[in-house]
């Protein structure tokens, strides 16, 4: 398999294949330029370097290897700028034995300690033609073959980390351009990505059955997955795309487990907050607020439900919460 750079996939600009599930409503879809093939030669120069006449100062474009044998693509401004052609990058072999053959090729520059490769329009364009379709060969293959994840012996879910690399190219701008080389429109790729991967491993009619049989049933909860998904949630038997939602069932004993620790968890993150005065903050312009982590607790406090499982644990729970009140109140004064 054709490996991907790396700063495609850990760019700030780099998207998240789930982040393609936050909202209800998907963003107006912008096109990408089709630039036509002579013009893909100016753009990538464009991007990196300023012409001239003659030659131009290039940033390095060094390619190493890690230990897990995965490429990864930096660049680097040194202090000596190198005079590169137009077009023209830079490998430095930082891995390579003495007797690699890779010194005896005529783009070998012992002085800069690497190849000079002069990156024609056409030699982009067959490689973003090759690496995308290989790319989509494995995804499909992953996919005919149901080895999209795996279980291990605790029946948790695993990703296949094939399945994982390629998506996260598919989410980089790296993508884009080679998108944009062959006619393709990324944004409606992946849109229709999604789904595809979703009826693999999901099939509708039974989905169906099992949304009404659940909708039936008081002990199963649907949970929000819009944030901070993975694909242990999408790959699940009970994770229903349509709504962005995962069914849980929950037993009595379940159920009060679960308050049980979210009612200790507010009573320590209060007497931690009281501890190092931390229950309120004041702004610029002096005026103080409740922060923000213990902000989010006051309506489970008031609650219902944090009332029945504080008498159950024992608690007086009019004095607790007069208590919390009587505190915020006084680190306002």
């Amino acid at each position: 398999m054709i490996q991907k750079f790396r700063p495609t996939a850990t760019s700030k600009k780099q998207l998240d294949f789930f982040s393609l599930f936050d909202s209800e409503e998907e963003d107006e879809i912008v096109p990408i330029v089709e630039m036509p093939l002579e013009q893909i030669y100016e753009v990538y120069v464009a991007e990196r370097i300023e012409p001239s006449d003659e030659f131009i100062a290039s940033p390095v474009m060094d390619i190493d290897m890690t230990e897990d044998d995965e490429i990864q693509l930096e660049t680097t401004a040194p202090d000596n700028q190198y005079e590169l052609p137009p077009g023209h990058m830079l490998h430095v072999l930082n891995q390579a034995t003495e007797d690699d053959f890779l010194y005896t090729l005529d783009e070998y520059n012992a002085e800069l300690g690497g190849l000079v490769i002069n990156w024609s329009a056409d030699d982009v364009f067959v490689l973003y033609n090759m690496v995308m379709e290989e790319s989509f060969e494995v995804v499909k293959q992953l996919t005919f073959s149901k080895n999209l994840y795996s279980v291990d012996e605790y029946g948790q879910i695993q990703v296949n980390p094939i399945l994982e690399a390629e998506t996260n190219w598919y989410m980089s701008e790296s993508f884009e351009l080679a998108c944009a080389t062959q006619g393709l429109d990324a944004v409606e790729f992946r849109d229709k990505l999604k789904p595809m991967l979703y009826e693999a491993t999901h099939c509708k009619y039974e989905m169906d059955a099992k949304r009404s049989q659940y909708l039936k049933d008081k002990e199963v909860v649907f949970h929000a997955c819009s944030e901070g998904m993975g694909w242990d949630i999408f790959f699940d038997d009970d994770y229903f795309m349509q709504d962005k939602k995962l069914a849980i069932k929950w037993t009595d004993q379940e159920l009060f487990d679960v308050y049980k620790l979210a009612f200790y968890e507010t009573l320590d993150l209060f007497e931690n907050l009281v501890t190092f005065n931390r229950i309120t903050y004041t702004d610029a312009q002096g005026w103080a607020h409740i922060n923000p982590s213990f902000e989010r607790e006051i309506d489970w406090i008031e609650s219902e439900a944090f009332e029945i499982i504080g008498n159950h644990l024992g608690y007086d729970v009019a004095a607790v919460r007069k208590q919390i009140a009587a505190t915020c109140t006084m680190h306002f004064n």
